[in-house]
């Protein structure tokens, strides 16, 4: 294949060019610049705008790229974008940037532009296992995958899979499972011997007076070796290198040690014996205590993905008296000064320690608590793994016999791993080696945490929970945050079996809240509300509002709950005053991790979740639910994974687990397995957790979600795709008692060149049925029907005028709102999405579900005086006769601040819209936090609420809350 003829004269005009470097086609892959242009904005901009400056002259296809992986090597910025194709990863397929500010200084490609989209049908990935263990014998271990992609231009999935001493990448056709390529993950080795400290000279000889004397040997230095046997040595080159280590590796060759070269250890025997002042010592010490953790993490604690790389190291990287992990070449760099850092396994295997931890976590450090946490647990793996008895609860006493200030400690010690110190308060005290605050001393306090739970529960326990808990961990997470997710995974590995003593140790510390230690309960008030999704992370903040409907005032109590299925803090109890109303922040500086609430009252209250991003583009509100199911409706899932993710939260308001079930028509059933807590909450994607990837062809986009215990509730959540694209909405799950045969879609608006309406409808009974659709003008005017067969078990989804125009008819322009019915037999379930047009900026987006049922009076529950927000009001005559209406402003006492009747009356199907501020002569009242809309006929409304910043421009809508009895 021959590239095909690019000009690089503008690229090369307009930029200062070192060196290019064509592949085999002669196309360009690899560029140096000598001064890029100056892009402005943060990297991922400077990348998108390079790309499109030059994407075409570089041969670019015509695909998205999105950052996987970005890293900081000082004022450097390293990026890697993924391609994706039609909106699946292109295995191998990268971007690489290395970025100075807003100039690029490297660009590199290994982008397919050959794509063969082949017609048959995709396997599903539940087959894959079995095909790829056929296709690699002795394989029996799906250790990643399936993932759905593009290899090599072929629709693909890739797997890694392994078995006893094999460890294959592997790329199989995903429409015949025809092995595609295979890469073998293990390099073949062999064992070979060789003398190590084991673990140090002054645990193995008890003598603490023992010095290093500039790197001389002696008698009892030699003596406190140790022979070991050196596993999976690399038979081709004879040197220590295998899948997880690289002593020979040069990307890290710093050269400041004279007279030493990365590698220089080498044996065609197997043999490997040095003493400590032959620089080859260091890296048999190295290889060996990180090949032997490697081994136990990945055979032993069976979690190979952890160690699944193979990490260069320079023992004498530089004459210092110093050693680290670097982000940007994922090496491990060691120091010379006083005792060779690489002599003391606890040093090498701290090191490694970060090296496992941002494989799991990249970017991990983003916080004080998240740098001292990638300390402390790099501490708890060096002591967890070093074996030494005689000194178990300090590390690095070899190498801190050069520095340790306490000349009363015995043995010298780099840092303890016990300590009676509490968080928060003892967190940023000085640290001794250095007199001012420091992340490795405040990461003793999570390291001995952890050797605390170890000694009760046993290393293995602690050490497979850890190695479980670490991907889920956020690069900004503290420490209540990572303590969740190492609750999760106990009760993932071992059932809750040691929760309590998890949860004894972090609350002693102080890490989690004395409620920790207690489980939540449903609790005897006969009513109760279920917020299903109340998120607290990097991305988005939330309150919850809670109404009082009823004149009295009403006791309540408040539970919120991790996703663990543990309370996050003491049950809340309080009274909500008559007509009032709660704004609460549950989970403010609490746990960053999904979180659900349980509020148990005497009399009916409702309510809803308001969740904000933290960077003010995107919002959504989340209705409160009332009652539990055993059969949720699924009422939309975008087929058009290229522009839409669809994902769905559910909680198990449970002490047992159950078992759930996808329903779709057209389709098998589909195992919901992502429930491991009593009372515990899980958020899945449905392209990527539940379907794998990619929609059946048969894909009807709506269904059932089914369990043999009725102790579920959820919402749903939409997101568009796309750089800059803030489009977020959201939806409560129903069951199928909220069918009706009419539903009211009080707002519609798909004039000018600003906003589109989008209407879904699923009849949900087992009849064939007649639907209507009535439009309505705002007075109340009947406008042209469209009617025609809807299927039993069959979904429908349009925007609104094309309803109207795919059935031969004018949509009528001055429609404001539309009403659905179904004839005989016929139940209808759906709702309805507003938005701005793409050329508009994908920027607003909010739903409301369809209306079934009217009331005589409405609380609109979310009401803002701050200039900087506003609400939009539609309330709409659902009844038989004229409507007169009274409309009060309420503040969260209950008491009404104002109140007026703002017409006459409303016609049957007449429709009054307002915004907020608009109703009442003067503005909305001070303190104003709800409106109430009473009326003597059924009505069914909904609100819009939204900020008017335009930097900060997003939008929510809720439906409004009936009052029933008033």
């Amino acid at each position: 294949m021959t590239a095909p003829t690019l000009s690089l004269k503008r690229l090369k005009r307009e930029n200062g060019i070192r060196f290019l470097m064509p592949d085999n086609t002669g196309r360009v892959r690899d560029i140096i610049f000598s001064q890029s242009r100056n892009y402005k904005g943060v990297p991922e901009q400077v990348a998108s705008a390079f790309i499109n400056d030059y994407g075409k002259d570089l041969d670019f296809p015509p695909d998205q790229f999105v950052p996987v992986r970005q890293t900081t090597n000082g004022n450097e910025t390293i990026l890697w974008l993924q391609q994706l194709h039609k909106g699946l990863p292109v295995f191998y397929g990268r971007v690489y940037f290395v970025l100075n500010g807003g100039r690029i200084e490297i660009f590199r490609d290994s982008l397919e532009r050959t794509f063969i989209d082949e017609k048959s049908p995709i396997l599903s990935p539940l087959m894959l296992p079995r095909l790829s263990f056929s296709a690699i014998p002795g394989t029996n271990r799906l250790n990643d995958g399936p993932a759905l992609g593009y290899f090599k231009g072929m629709p693909a999935y890739r797997v890694i899979v392994s078995g006893k001493d094999q460890c294959w990448e592997a790329f199989l056709d995903a429409g015949t499972g025809k092995l595609l390529f295979k890469r073998n993950m293990i390099h073949e080795s062999h064992d070979g011997i060789g003398m190590v400290f084991h673990p140090n000279p002054i645990s193995t000889t008890g003598d603490i007076t023992i010095v290093d004397n500039n790197d001389e040997d002696s008698e009892v230095l030699d003596n406190a070796r140790m022979q070991v046997t050196l596993h999976l040595l690399d038979d081709t080159s004879g040197k220590l290198k295998n899948q997880y280590v690289d002593l020979a590796a040069t990307g890290i060759d710093s050269r400041a040690v004279p007279g030493y070269i990365p590698g220089m250890a080498q044996s065609d025997t197997g043999e490997f014996n040095y003493t400590r002042n032959d620089f080859r010592f260091e890296e048999v010490n190295a290889y060996y205590w990180i090949t032997e953790l490697s081994r136990y993490i990945a055979d032993t604690l069976d979690f190979p993905e952890r160690v699944n790389y193979s990490v260069p190291v320079n023992v004498h990287y530089m004459i210092d008296d110093n050693s680290y992990y670097m982000e940007t070449d994922r090496g491990l760099h060691f120091g010379d000064g006083i005792v060779d850092d690489a002599e003391d396994v606890e040093i090498v295997l701290h090191e490694f320690g970060h090296a496992i931890q941002h494989n799991a976590i990249p970017g991990l450090g983003q916080t004080w608590d998240a740098g001292s946490q990638d300390e402390g647990t790099s501490d708890y793996i060096a002591a967890t793994f070093s074996g030494d008895t005689r000194y178990p609860d300090t590390i690095g006493e070899w190498d801190a016999t050069g520095y340790d200030p306490n000349p009363d400690n015995d043995p010298p010690r780099l840092r303890p791993i016990v300590t009676d110190r509490h968080y928060p308060e003892n967190m940023r005290e000085p640290y001794p080696l250095t007199g001012s605050a420091n992340i490795h001393w405040d990461g003793v306090i999570w390291s001995s945490t952890l050797w605390q739970i170890r000694n009760h529960i046993g290393a293995e326990k602690m050490d497979s929970i850890l190695m479980k808990a670490l991907p889920t961990m956020a690069p900004d997470t503290h420490y209540p945050s990572s303590t969740v997710r190492l609750l999760n995974a106990e009760t993932s590995l071992y059932g809750g079996q040691y929760t309590e003593t998890l949860r004894y140790f972090f609350t002693r510390r102080g890490i989690l809240d004395d409620n920790y230690i207690l489980n939540p309960q449903v609790g005897t008030d006969p009513f109760h509300l279920y917020f299903p999704l109340v998120l607290e992370d990097g991305d988005m903040t939330s309150h919850i509002g809670i109404i009082n409907p009823g004149s009295e005032a009403v006791p309540y109590t408040l539970q919120v709950i991790g996703d663990n299925g543990c309370l996050v803090y003491k049950v809340k109890s309080g009274t909500i005053a008559g007509n009032g109303k709660l704004w609460l922040s549950p989970l403010k500086d609490k746990v960053q991790a999904p979180c659900w609430v349980i509020l148990s009252s005497t009399s009916p209250l409702a309510g809803y979740t308001s969740m904000v991003s933290r960077n003010r583009d995107r919002s959504i509100f989340l209705p409160a639910v009332d009652y539990l199911s055993d059969s949720l409706v699924v009422p939309h899932i975008a087929p058009e994974s290229n522009y839409w993710d669809t994902e769905t939260s559910l909680v198990n308001v449970s002490t047992e687990i159950p078992t759930v079930n996808y329903l779709s028509p057209g389709e098998e059933a589909i195992p919901i397995t992502y429930f491991d807590n009593k009372f515990g909450e899980t958020s899945f994607d449905w392209l990527r957790d539940v379907y794998g990837g990619v929609y059946p062809e048969s894909f009807s986009g709506w269904g059932i979600i089914s369990s043999d215990k009725k102790t579920l509730a959820g919402v749903e959540t939409f997101r568009k795709k796309g750089e800059n694209v803030q489009q977020f909405a959201g939806f409560l799950l129903n069951d199928e008692s909220k069918a009706a045969s009419i539903l009211y879609f009080p707002h519609v608006d798909v004039n000018g060149s600003y906003w589109w309406t989008g209407i879904a409808l699923e009849n949900v009974s087992e009849n064939e049925t007649e639907l209507s659709l009535t439009p309505y003008d705002k007075d109340g005017v009947a406008l042209e029907v469209v009617t025609f067969s809807l299927p039993a078990n069959t979904k429908v989804v349009d925007l609104v005028q094309n309803f109207w125009i795919n059935h031969g008819k004018e949509y009528p322009a001055a429609t404001a709102w539309v009403k659905a019915e179904v004839g005989s037999g016929g139940l209808i379930i759906g709702f309805e999405l507003f938005g701005t047009l793409e050329e508009k900026g994908d920027r607003l987006l909010a739903g409301v579900p369809g209306l079934s049922e009217g009331s005589t009076g409405l609380i609109f529950p979310h009401i803002s005086t701050d200039p900087d927000f506003w609400t939009g009001i539609a309330v709409l005559n659902a009844g038989s006769a004229p409507c007169s209406l009274t409309v009060e402003a309420l503040d969260d006492s209950g008491t009404v601040l104002q109140s007026d009747n703002p017409n006459d009356f409303l016609n049957p199907n007449e429709k009054w819209v307002l915004l907020a501020g608009d109703i009442f002569a003067g503005g909305i009242p001070a303190g104003t936090s709800q409106i109430r809309v009473h009326g003597n006929q059924p009505m069914v409304g909904f609100e819009l609420w939204g900020n008017s910043v335009p930097e900060q421009d997003y939008m929510s809508g809720i439906s409004a809350i009936p009052i029933v009895n008033q």
